[in-house]
């Protein structure tokens, strides 16, 4: 691992191989960064084994990395936290996702393999991002919400399916009066 000036590593966390730390970047008790990602795939005979996980984590400057966070190592590029990206409380970020600088995600929040998520989005607590999705920049992420698919940026998004916010409360206000 390369570590940058003035990082904090508290107590208890993991920093494997392959990670590069920029300056300033703080890592808080018992995160694990750079552990390989959940790759998986099917070998003769219908054996399951893991893919080699080879590609790395870079931490850009100033990234706050909250307690019991986990990033994953990326497959073949490495899994990337832009510049000022803060993680609350046991966030996981799966192999192969970039986060876009100035992202603020609130705890209990995970990511799946291959997510972009833009520069300065807000992510509340609890919310889930499928694979593969992307997140445009400045977007909006309310708590609790299950992302399946591409969120445009500037957009606020709640609910399960994650829909456009508004839709989402008018659907639930609906649904509601019902009773």
């Amino acid at each position: 691992a390369v570590v940058g000036e003035e990082c904090v590593i508290e107590p208890n966390a993991v920093v494997y191989g392959k990670v590069w730390l920029g300056a300033r970047v703080r890592i808080g008790a018992g995160a694990v960064v750079g552990r390989p990602g959940f790759g998986w795939a099917f070998g003769p005979g219908g054996a399951v084994r893991r893919m080699p996980q080879l590609g790395g984590v870079v931490v850009e400057d100033e990234v706050e990395i909250g307690p019991l966070c986990t990033i994953d190592s990326g497959t073949l590029a490495p899994t990337r936290l832009e510049r000022g990206v803060k993680l609350d409380a046991q966030v996981h970020v799966g192999h192969n996702v970039v986060v876009g600088a100035g992202t603020i995600v609130a705890a209990q929040s995970g990511f799946a393999g291959s997510t972009r998520i833009g520069a300065n989005v807000l992510v509340g607590g609890q919310v889930g991002v499928a694979d593969h999705v992307t997140v445009g920049p400045g977007a909006r992420i309310a708590a609790k919400s299950g992302v399946i698919g591409d969120v445009e940026a500037g957009v606020t998004v709640a609910g399960y399916p994650a829909v456009e916010r508004m839709r989402w409360l008018r659907g639930m206000a609906r649904l509601l009066k019902r009773r």
